[in-house]
């Protein structure tokens, strides 16, 4: 056999520098702003490439669709912050006032407590109370911690993960739990599930893929940023489950504005603006190796139609 050459082109290589060349998403200038004002700027979200010729659009809902390999979720890491590499422009809110949420949620190793106020820590105000300055008295620790309490419990029911705490409140008690205080000596009366909020559990392993999403809208809640972004967030919840997380969004966070990735049509339903990629429009041109797109806003009667789609997908 005649001897190989040191060196010969390698064909797969020649390919990924070509697919890594192109150009999924081009002449895109879109606008994210919360619902109650489009113009604060702290509170707006660009996402543009480097040559805006294309019609601008506005929204505070987006939902964005098109086929496997259009560049969805490349968009949402870029918007969110989590990807730098491409070319072009995008203005947003500092990343302390965004929040991303992925399809498979980070669980940290901690209590249930530490995982919804995540990346925030307890007693840093999440209820409502004072955060930072001098250290509070007991009798005001233990007031803020009451309150802090009742707010996790209760957003815990808003993304129907009622029992959980309790559940393991009643777990970690190897005795009879001690009487609760009356609840004007500053304590919650449900003491088992006060104490499930700091059991320490490896929550990714003990929770669902269902359990986890919910858990990260709790976090998304708590934290309540300006700019949510949520890839695939409700894709392993029933279709009741997602309308009660979507809907738990925009009335406890009207003043945040959010984008999703999902497949399926059921979430026309909770936004306002639908982002549609891999289409062409009259607003875009597309050549070789590069996509188009279209903005379409989303009609009321789209979305009552999109409560009869469940079982479909994009």
């Amino acid at each position: 056999h005649p001897a190989r050459p040191a060196w010969r082109p390698n064909r797969h290589a020649n390919r990924r520098r070509r697919l890594r060349r192109r150009r999924l998403i081009q002449n895109l200038d879109l606008v994210l702003a919360p619902p109650a004002s489009s113009s604060a700027p702290s509170s707006s979200a660009s996402a543009a490439s480097s040559d805006l010729d294309g019609a601008a659009g506005a929204a505070s809902r987006l939902l964005v669709v098109g086929a496997s390999g259009t560049g969805k979720s490349s968009l949402l890491r870029a918007v969110a912050g989590l990807w730098s590499a491409g070319q072009g422009s995008i203005r947003r809110p500092s990343p302390e006032e965004m929040m991303f949420l992925p399809q498979k949620p980070y669980c940290i190793p901690g209590t249930l407590r530490e995982n919804l106020l995540y990346p925030g820590k307890p007693g840093g105000g999440a209820a409502g109370g004072a955060a930072g300055g001098a250290a509070p008295s007991s009798d005001t620790g233990g007031a803020i911690k009451a309150a802090e309490d009742a707010f996790l419990l209760e957003l815990l029911e808003t993304v129907k993960l009622g029992g959980l705490a309790e559940k393991w409140g009643r777990r970690a008690s190897a005795s009879p739990p001690p009487p609760p205080l009356a609840p004007e000596e500053g304590q919650n009366s449900d003491s088992a599930s006060v104490r499930g909020l700091d059991v320490e559990v490896d929550w990714g392993a003990v929770l669902s893929l269902g359990e986890q999403q919910r858990l990260a809208f709790g976090r998304l809640l708590a934290n309540k940023p300006k700019v949510a972004v949520l890839d695939e967030a409700t894709s392993a919840l029933d279709m009741d489950a997602e309308k009660a997380m979507y809907e738990a969004l925009s009335s406890r966070l009207p003043g945040c504005a959010y984008v999703s990735v999902g497949h399926r049509p059921s979430l026309v339903a909770y936004h306002d603006h639908k982002l549609v990629l891999g289409k062409a429009a009259s607003s875009t041109t597309t050549s070789e190796g590069e996509r188009g797109h279209a903005l379409e806003p989303i009609t009321p009667e789209a979305r009552k139609a999109a409560a009869g789609s469940a079982g479909r997908t994009y």
